[in-house]
């Protein structure tokens, strides 16, 4: 059996692994190894470990590696910590594979300590271009990786830019696309049910500060406030992630807190989540959720800022990218958008996403660490 190696921080990036991990539970020729840390195993954050278990996927190793406060220096001091827990656990388990995803500076980490000790990483989702802080991780796990699955060709041709071998990336797809692309009628109604919402007839809020631009993502989120006061429309708002300045941002909800048209919520089920973005009237905020998961079911979304910038492109019709605005441009783009009709795209993966990447994985030659760059 292959021994292969997953770890997970937040929701955000476990909802896209959910699908692979699932498969894995049951493949007779995978070791699955699971660890978790970060949000997973804070209150103030969902506490989002049980969605795991309740998910049926057993968890090898709880890593409490999260250092407090909003503050820059906790970043590296997270990652310094992580580097001390890892590298013990790693040699423990000797796994075949490790699978890095994406571009959260607490995997990060990972990816450090198994290329310095000589394991097989593969990168899901390199090669992508969002315009903030995160690219910097993304790439530089992109370096430490030998082999890579990315979403689309436009990763691929990115990494190869960079100096990749382009035997060593395979276009699978996001995963994240096995989930959404099943959703019956049924799940939609008792969904709308618990959170007494009605179709096409709500806002999502889902905003995270960019930790390069701390002032004015406040700012941002500030406007975004004070327009959505007015707007007379039911509001589900979604704390944002763990990242630095998230403090700073939450002070602002002190404004909404009486207001009966917002709803807050530390995390939203990832299964209810699906189902809410499938039926809002529009998503605002700068999510990835908006740019890769929207364009699935052509719900209208307003990209807020930076921090998503690159992402979008002209395929992504239902995005509308919004930067250095005023009160009154945000309300007239607001009444442009809302409820707007826009035609499905999968503009990052497949339906079968996650069975390619599980393919994907069986094939490549674990065994070789050596890592070649075509720089000439």
């Amino acid at each position: 059996m292959i021994k292969v190696l997953f770890y997970t921080t937040n929701r955000a990036e476990y909802s896209k692994l959910r699908p692979i991990l699932k498969l894995l539970q049951n493949d007779k020729e995978i070791d699955l190894i699971l660890f978790i840390g970060g949000c997973h195993l804070i209150k103030e954050y969902g506490e989002t470990k049980y969605e795991i278990l309740n998910d049926n996927i057993t968890i090898n190793e709880e890593i409490y590696s999260h250092i407090s406060g909003d503050d820059l220096t906790k970043t590296p001091e997270t990652i310094g910590l992580s580097l001390l827990k890892l590298s013990p656990l790693l040699k423990k388990y000797n796994p075949d594979i490790v699978f890095v995803g994406f571009d959260r500076f607490d995997i990060f980490p990972l990816a450090i300590s198994a290329s310095l000790m000589n394991f097989c990483i593969v990168h899901l989702e390199g090669g992508e271009i969002s315009g903030t802080h995160d690219d910097k991780i993304r790439h530089s796990i992109s370096k430490l990786s030998n082999y890579h699955l990315v979403s689309t060709n436009e990763a691929k041709e990115n990494l190869i830019k960079m100096g990749e071998n382009e035997n060593t990336i395979f276009i699978t797809g996001c995963p994240r696309y096995n989930s959404l692309l099943k959703i019956n009628e049924l799940e939609e109604n008792n969904v709308l049910n618990k959170y007494n919402l009605k179709k096409k007839n709500f806002i999502i809020l889902s905003y995270h500060p960019n930790s390069m631009e701390i002032e004015k993502s406040i700012d941002e989120f500030k406007i975004v406030l004070n327009v959505l006061l007015d707007y007379n429309k039911k509001i589900i708002f979604i704390k944002p992630n763990i990242d630095y300045g998230n403090a700073k941002l939450l002070k602002e909800l002190d404004k909404i807190e009486n207001n009966n048209n917002f709803t807050i919520f530390n995390h939203i089920n990832i299964d209810d989540f699906s189902i809410l973005l499938k039926n809002t009237s529009l998503l605002i905020g700068n999510s990835s959720a908006g740019i890769r998961e929207g364009c699935v079911f052509g719900s209208p979304v307003i990209n807020i800022g930076t921090r998503q910038q690159y992402r979008t492109n002209s395929k992504l019709i239902n995005v509308y990218n919004l930067n250095n605005f005023s009160k009154a441009e945000l309300l007239n783009i607001i009444d442009y958008m809302y409820n707007r009709n826009f035609k499905p795209i999968f503009g990052f993966g497949f339906k079968d996403s996650a069975e390619r990447i599980i393919e994907t994985i069986k094939k490549i030659d674990y065994k070789n660490t050596n890592k070649n760059l075509n720089l000439f």
